[in-house]
């Protein structure tokens, strides 16, 4: 259930915890709510990072339409742009 399913579905969730045991259907609530939370903040950070990778993929210079230039580290490489994920991908496992 993802966090947009979990809001629509709270009253139905939470209401009969409340008439048997309130106590403990408030600590749950605290729980989900703080779970729900940092969900959400974990969604709109991943956004932001995928937001600016297809920021940088369109900002390259182009060779011939099919390479892009990329500069790491004072060198200019050119990276064929089908294969610029699986690229970033193996350069990040190297790093690691």
């Amino acid at each position: 259930m993802n966090a947009i399913e979990l809001l629509d579905k709270w009253d139905e969730m939470t209401e009969p915890m409340l008439t048997v045991r309130p106590d403990v259907a408030l600590k749950h609530a605290d729980l989900m709510a703080s779970e729900l939370h940092s969900l959400l903040t974990e969604i709109e950070a991943l956004r932001a990072d995928a937001g600016r990778y297809r920021w940088l993929r369109k900002q390259h210079d182009c060779v011939e339409g099919d390479y892009l230039v990329v500069k790491l580290n004072g060198d200019f490489f050119e990276i064929k742009r089908t294969e610029l994920d699986s690229t970033i991908d193996a350069a990040m496992e190297q790093a690691k």
